[in-house]
């Protein structure tokens, strides 16, 4: 996929497509035996109704993502801290 590309769900269902096609033909022993979860983002394309089918259609499990939140984000932990005391 080219630099910069805009992900709509069209584009993410044929990756998807593509990584399925993949993971059939390219299997090595011992790997995949359980099957595939997927844990993606909240993103409007990876919400999409169609989306969701078509992972359930490739018997792929889907483990959900929190919303996203300053409290669950680790990274930003070390920024508010530092707002707070430049704030008083």
């Amino acid at each position: 996929m080219p630099k910069g590309t805009t992900i709509n769900a069209a584009e993410y269902c044929e990756t998807l497509k593509k990584l399925k096609k993949k993971s059939n033909t390219d299997k090595r022993r011992g790997m995949l035996t359980r099957g595939v979860s997927l844990l993606h983002d909240n993103a409007r394309p990876q919400t999409a109704r169609f989306i969701q089918d078509l992972l359930v259609s490739f018997g792929w499990g889907i483990v959900t993502h929190p919303p996203y939140s300053p409290d669950l984000a680790p990274s930003d932990y070390h920024h508010f801290n530092k707002l707070k005391e430049f704030l008083g």
